[in-house]
């Protein structure tokens, strides 16, 4: 400590005290020059005491007139406020932000920090009044201006971002921030192309700023396209070889496989049944086609032996994902020998990101069986993602059957690490069925299901899965079943 060096001085001559002044003194923020005149001037007035004396006085009084001599110095709220947000240290951050308000609440700069503050916090609707406060004084200002807009990105509402942004460029046409967050924005709207041109245009007016190369690395990422990606962020770390965005996208683009063209699956399902029924068994193949990153053709064949009965029906399907954040998916079932199973059934499924987390659905099922029955089941949901820790899938059904009326159920399911090399999931069900053990809709009966899992992605093209599940058909039987699979991807 700088403290003990000046206690361990005593005795020593003026000029080793003046040495660590000279060491001290950029600290202060004051000229060198400055402290040696003062420190001069000190020693003069005391001319008169023994020569070692003054050293040790002077040494005390430089203490107590000048702390900033020890290292400190005077703290810029708004800069350290700022500090403590780029180390990651957001709640601190707010908190100082808040004190500045608390001083002086017209701070535009101040508000603007707390803004972000509170956006990465994912306080979207106190940032945006934020930046709504800024903007009611200072019109025109840019920046609040293209952080409202991310906010609003963030919070799923891209048309009102993507106008933000472009009501920005109309009255600043050179503002290179404000294109590179249209360019994100239309990226996450799956606007590709559009996004690209909006990247060129910034690398047109700042020819020397990596980020359009990091965002145009990004589009190339989320097209599945990584040696394109790989291309932009080394160009970007051309421009600046300590960009943190391009090194760890490098990262990111190392670690993934080529993506998959297609996909198998086989799996076999066995189920013990009570109340002396006959055990059901079942197999399926699977495969699955992606000639393009959009789309995704399905194929499967499913053999059954169900109450000592065989059954076998054949499914086809796909799903296309479409602009700004919609899948539509279908598949047809065809049924053969279809006594114990249904003998046509009929799917479709629209699906809509809302945000990166929250994507909510909609599935629709219409199903034929035997002697005339018809089942419409219609099943709203929604499914909410923390990556890469959990996801959680909610489920309500209502279903309309020709023989017996409405009835009602939900679901639930939690999968710890969806995207590990070791996901496990729990699931559970509680709701009413109309179907008796031979599949025939006599009368309403309450069911409660359970299961839990695991997949195994033994590499990054195949994956092992384990399920068990529990259903109780109250007054009718219980359901023990086990089921395993093996996917390959290639």
């Amino acid at each position: 400590m700088m403290g003990s060096s000046w206690s361990s001085a005593a005795g020593r001559e003026l000029t080793e005290i003046l040495a660590v002044v000279r060491q001290a003194a950029p600290r202060t923020g004051l000229p060198k020059s400055y402290a040696f005149k003062s420190a001069g001037t000190a020693g003069q007035c005391s001319g008169r005491l023994p020569r070692r004396l003054p050293s040790v006085i002077l040494g005390l009084l430089l203490i107590a007139a000048w702390p900033g001599i020890l290292g400190a110095q005077p703290i810029n709220p708004l800069a350290e406020a700022q500090a403590r947000l780029r180390a990651g240290k957001v709640e601190e951050a707010l908190t100082i932000y808040d004190q500045i308000l608390e001083a002086r609440p017209q701070d535009p700069e101040a508000r603007k920090g707390r803004a972000i503050a509170l956006g990465r916090l994912g306080r979207y609707a106190d940032a945006l009044e934020e930046y709504g406060l800024v903007l009611a004084v200072t019109p025109k200002d840019m920046e609040a201006h293209i952080g409202r807009a991310r906010i609003l990105g963030w919070m799923g509402r891209y048309s009102e971002a993507e106008a933000e942004c472009r009501q920005t460029l109309i009255e600043n046409p050179t503002a290179v921030e404000a294109y590179l967050q249209l360019g994100t924005i239309l990226g996450w709207e799956r606007k590709y192309s559009e996004a690209a041109e909006v990247y060129e245009r910034a690398h047109q007016l700042a020819p020397q700023d990596p980020e359009p190369f990091v965002g145009l690395a990004r589009l190339r990422f989320w097209q599945d396209d990584p040696e394109g990606a790989k291309a932009f962020y080394e160009a970007a770390l051309r421009l600046d070889p300590g960009n943190v965005d391009a090194k760890e996208g490098l990262a990111r683009v190392a670690k993934i496989p080529s993506p998959w063209r297609f996909r198998t699956y086989l799996g076999f399902r066995f189920d013990a049944l009570s109340e002396g029924l006959s055990d059901w068994y079942q197999e399926t193949f699977a495969l699955a086609a992606r000639p393009w990153k959009e789309t995704t053709f399905l194929l499967s064949v499913d053999q059954y032996r169900r109450f000592d009965q065989d059954a076998t029906q054949l499914t086809i399907g796909a799903a296309q994902e479409l602009p700004p954040s919609f899948t539509l998916g279908g598949s047809f079932t065809y049924g053969f020998n279809a006594d114990i199973v249904a003998r046509q059934i009929y799917v479709a499924e629209l699906a809509y990101r809302l945000t990166s987390a929250v994507t909510p659905l909609i599935r629709y099922r219409h199903s034929s069986f035997a002697a005339g029955v018809r089942e419409d089941v219609v099943s709203p949901g929604v499914e909410v993602t923390w990556v890469p820790y959990v996801a959680v899938l909610g489920r309500y059904f209502y279903a309309d059957v020709s023989t017996t009326g409405t009835n009602h159920a939900g679901s639930g399911r939690v999968t710890l690490f969806p995207e590990g090399p070791v996901s496990v999931y729990g699931a559970f069900g509680y709701g009413g069925d109309v179907l008796n053990a031979n599949q025939v809709a006599l009368r309403k009966i309450t069911i409660i299901t359970a299961g839990t899992g695991v997949i195994w992605r033994v590499t990054d093209r195949v994956a092992l899965r384990l399920d068990y599940e529990y259903e109780d058909r109250r007054t009718s039987y219980i359901r023990n079943g086990v089921n395993l699979g093996l996917s390959v991807d290639f």
